[in-house]
């Protein structure tokens, strides 16, 4: 019931915060536009995230999982991530006259990104969701979880509140340092170097090279993308239009 309580707050509070936002840049782009670019971000998303849940599976077992998993609504943040990325990256080619809309739009998402995983990070603290939580400590800070699947007789890292501190940050240096134009790329590049090393904190199966991840390899991938796209940007930058920072 906590999770839920988070859920509906972080859909109300991004959801105002993206409208406001996008309105606020003036973007040149039809409400349908917007819809179809959202739906499919979230397409995007949600398959890649599955995956990722399919493909760790695949290498912990040795087989794949049964088709109908690809239904289960659960879903890694990682891989979500990664998904928009490659959503982002491609529209920056694909969208070549209209790249200016493309980056203020995603740049606003990247904001709005930020809102979404504090709430959602601090939802699944609240509800003691064992897939989000830190590997034992012995740490003045660590959590004795006595609720959800977390539940522990040993203090373990808060991950949770690590990554909420992370993306509660990194939203404002977006906002009020780095603006609109540059946020999806700073997002991806800022965001990926944060999470990487916090994986290191999780009790995650080290399925490469010993002690690595499918998350640390996804977020390795989605800094490569972020980085290649902000020269992009820097190439296709004598070409934009100046417009307002925020």
């Amino acid at each position: 019931m906590t999770y839920w309580i988070f859920v509906f707050t972080t859909a109300l509070i991004s959801g105002l915060f993206f409208y406001t936002a996008i309105r606020k840049a003036a973007m040149r782009l039809t409400a349908f536009q917007v819809f179809g670019v959202v739906q499919m971000v979230m397409l995007f998303g949600y398959a890649l995230s599955r995956f990722g849940i399919l493909l760790e599976q695949r290498l912990q077992n040795g087989f794949w999982p049964p088709i109908g998993e690809w239904l289960n609504p659960q879903f890694h943040w990682y891989g979500a991530v990664l998904g928009v990325a490659v959503v982002w990256f491609c529209l920056l080619f694909i969208g070549y006259r209209n790249r200016q809309n493309v980056q203020v739009f995603f740049g606003v998402l990247a904001q709005t990104a930020c809102i979404i995983f504090f709430f959602g990070k601090l939802g699944c603290f609240a509800d003691g969701h064992g897939g989000c939580i830190g590997g034992p400590t012995q740490l003045a800070w660590g959590v004795t979880y006595s609720w959800g699947d977390a539940a522990s007789a040993v203090p373990l890292h808060p991950a949770q509140l690590y990554s909420a501190l992370g993306v509660l940050l990194l939203f404002l240096l977006l906002r009020f340092k780095i603006g609109v134009m540059w946020s999806t790329a700073a997002f991806f590049l800022l965001h990926s170097l944060t999470e990487f090393w916090l994986e290191f904190l999780k009790p995650m199966p080290r399925l490469f090279l010993g002690s690595l991840s499918l998350a640390h390899v996804t977020y390795l991938a989605v800094f490569v993308v972020g980085a290649v796209g902000a020269m992009t940007m820097v190439w296709q930058r004598k070409n934009l239009p100046q417009i307002s920072p925020n």
